[in-house]
């Protein structure tokens, strides 16, 4: 292909040359050759869909816990948490009334 001939290409063509470069045994840079695509082109196109394919990261929520003992629920702003992280290793995290 005349590198000056610029074709362009969906999402879709990409995503099927990807996986018939990978099927195919060649290098990237040998495969490229053979169907006309430059490999800065196919670097490219690779990244971009890898990045697609990422799920965001969603921030997470904190939700309020009222803790009930005897039937008796403490405050909201007072609280113990442990976590036991296994072979005897403990994550304790208090806070008391009136802290921020």
């Amino acid at each position: 292909m005349d590198r000056r001939t610029r074709r362009l290409r969906s999402r879709e063509d990409w995503q099927v040359l990807l996986v018939e470069q990978a099927r195919s045994g060649l290098s990237q840079k040998a495969f490229c050759e053979l169907h006309g695509v430059t490999p800065s082109a196919f670097y490219n196109a690779k990244s971009r869909l890898r990045l697609d394919a990422m799920v965001p990261v969603e921030t997470p929520t904190f939700v309020g816990v009222t803790v009930e003992h005897d039937g008796v629920a403490k405050q909201a702003s007072a609280w113990d948490v442990e976590l036991s992280l296994g072979e005897g290793v403990m994550l304790r995290i208090r806070r008391s009334v009136g802290m921020r």
